[in-house]
C-alpha cells in the first residue's frame, strides 16, 4: 500500500479535492495522512483566526485516513538562525514548513515501511498517475531545485512538495533534513538542508535519483501543456488573477500534479480575498 502525506495549515476542504482526484486517477491502493501544523496565534496562515487549528484538525478527520498533529512547540525551540529568520519574516512559512516536514520525516521513518508520497497541501492529481512506480533502478522521484552561491557554485537540493521515495531502498533516510539553509550568499528555502544529504551520495547513488520534469510558476501558458485539463479547471487556470501576462501561476508536475501555490496564504492576501478564490477553484475541481 502507498503511504501519501500531506502537510496541511490551512483549507482543510482541499483535502476532500485530493481525495477526489486520488480516487479518480490514482492506480494503487493507498492511505491518505494529514499533518495538521496550523499555527494558533492569528496571522495570514490561518487567515488571521478565520480557519482556527481545531477546525483544520475537525475538516482534516473527515477526508483522510489518519490525522497527525504537529506539536506548536517544536517550532519554538529551534536553532538560533532559524528563529532569527523567522521574525525578519524572510523564511517564516518555509523555517515551519521544514520543521513539519522533519517530524513527520520521522514519523514515517518509525512507522511506515516501503514506498511514500509526499504532497504540498495543495497538490492536485488532475490526470492519470502510474502512483507508486518509479522508473527502474530509481528509489526516489523528486523535484530539483537550484540556487547559486556568491562564488557562482550550483547548489542542489529537494522541493519536497512532491516526493516519491522507497523507504527501504533509499540510501541513508534518517540522515535527510528538510529545513532551510544558508550558504554563501544562497538562501535554500524549505528542503534546503537535503542539499547536505544530496552532497554526500555517490555519483551512482544520485544518478538512482528520477528528477520530475515541471513547468514553474509564471514561466507556462495553458496551451504548453500536454494535459488534457477538465473544462472547468482549464478556466480557472486561464483566468486566475494571480497571472500574469497570460503567463499561469500554478505549476504543473509530471504532466499530472496541478499545485495551486499559496495555499498556506505566504502572499499575505487578505481573508477574502483567499476565501473568494478558493471558493472558485474548488467549483473548478468539482466541475
Amino acid at each position: 500500500m502507498l503511504t501519501i502525506v500531506v502537510t496541511t495549515v490551512g483549507w482543510p476542504t482541499f483535502l476532500a479535492l485530493q481525495r477526489a482526484s486520488l480516487d479518480r486517477f490514482l492506480t494503487d491502493e493507498y492511505q491518505l495522512i494529514a499533518v495538521v501544523d496550523t499555527p494558533t496565534a492569528h496571522g495570514p496562515i490561518n487567515l488571521w483566526g478565520a480557519e482556527p487549528r481545531s477546525e483544520v484538525i475537525r475538516g482534516a478527520r473527515e477526508f483522510v485516513d489518519e490525522v497527525l498533529e504537529m506539536p506548536e512547540d517544536l517550532h519554538t525551540g529551534g536553532p538560533r538562525r532559524k528563529r532569527d529568520l523567522f521574525r525578519r519574516n524572510v523564511f517564516h512559512p518555509s523555517s515551519r514548513h521544514g520543521e513539519t516536514l522533519d517530524f513527520t520525516w520521522s514519523w514515517l521513518l518509525d512507522r511506515i515501511e516501503g514506498r511514500v508520497l509526499i504532497l504540498e497541501a495543495d497538490m492536485l492529481l488532475v490526470a492519470p498517475n502510474a502512483g507508486s512506480a518509479l522508473p527502474e533502478d530509481a528509489w526516489m522521484a523528486a523535484v530539483r531545485q537550484s540556487r547559486m552561491t556568491k562564488s557562482h557554485k550550483q547548489i542542489d537540493y529537494i522541493w519536497p512538495g512532491l516526493l516519491l521515495a522507497d523507504l527501504q531502498r533509499m540510501p541513508e533516510p534518517r540522515s535527510v533534513k528538510w529545513g532551510i539553509r544558508e550558504t554563501n550568499g544562497a538562501h535554500l528555502d524549505t528542503g534546503g538542508e537535503t542539499s547536505l544529504w544530496l552532497d554526500a551520495l555517490s555519483g551512482e547513488q544520485r544518478d538512482e535519483i528520477s528528477w520530475i520534469q515541471h513547468r514553474p510558476s509564471l514561466q507556462w501558458q495553458i496551451d504548453d501543456s500536454e494535459v488534457t485539463l477538465d473544462s472547468g479547471m482549464e478556466e480557472f487556470l486561464r483566468n486566475d488573477d494571480r497571472n500574469i501576462d497570460g503567463k499561469v501561476f500554478a505549476e504543473l508536475y509530471g504532466n499530472c500534479w496541478l499545485h495551486f501555490r499559496a495555499g498556506s496564504n505566504w502572499r499575505n492576501e487578505s481573508a477574502d480575498t483567499v476565501l473568494t478564490r478558493r471558493s472558485v477553484f474548488e467549483q473548478a475541481a468539482y466541475g
